[in-house]
């Protein structure tokens, strides 16, 4: 026997599936995540987008009009994160970190990893290794290396290196 699920009941569920992170936008932030190795992993929309995909290399977490977005990632990482008061990631080896048009920019990078910081107050990125960080259009960019001093301040102002030489 067949039990209809009318409308009292079938919204009653979405809200359930919602509140566990079942069935929602965007990524979850356990082992269960929708995220697929290679792939863009949207989450916008959401107060809070927390993706844990540090199971995963080359995941790519796209987090977008949300007012906060916190990414784990492990190797070949490619984070966007735009349009966001707060972004956040800590990755592995040869991250791709872009954050633009955002408050600030808070970024842990293994070796041989990119930041860019663009039109935004605040960037904060802490390097393992070598790594090179655009810093375009924004009141403070602080770059500290894996031996705890601050970056190598290219030429151009913009580019910071560390344990790199300067593009």
């Amino acid at each position: 026997m067949r039990v209809a699920m009318g409308p009292p009941l079938r919204g009653w569920r979405i809200a359930l599936q919602l509140a566990l992170g079942w069935g929602g936008t965007g990524c979850d932030d356990d082992d269960g995540h929708r995220c697929v190795s290679g792939q863009p992993c949207p989450c916008r929309g959401q107060d809070l987008c927390a993706v844990d995909c540090s199971d995963l290399e080359q995941c790519i977490p796209v987090c977008s009009s949300a007012a906060a977005c916190h990414a784990r990632c492990g190797d070949d990482c490619v984070y966007d994160c735009s349009d966001i008061s707060d972004c956040s990631v800590d990755c592995g080896s040869r991250c791709d970190v872009t954050c633009t048009s955002v408050e600030t920019c808070d970024a842990t990078v293994g070796p041989a990893s990119t930041v860019d910081c663009s039109n935004l107050t605040n960037c904060e990125v802490q390097c393992a290794g070598d790594c090179v960080v655009y810093c375009t259009s924004l009141s403070s960019c602080s770059v500290t290396c894996s031996d705890g001093n601050g970056a190598t301040v290219c030429a151009d102002g913009v580019t910071r290196v560390c344990e790199a030489p300067c593009p």
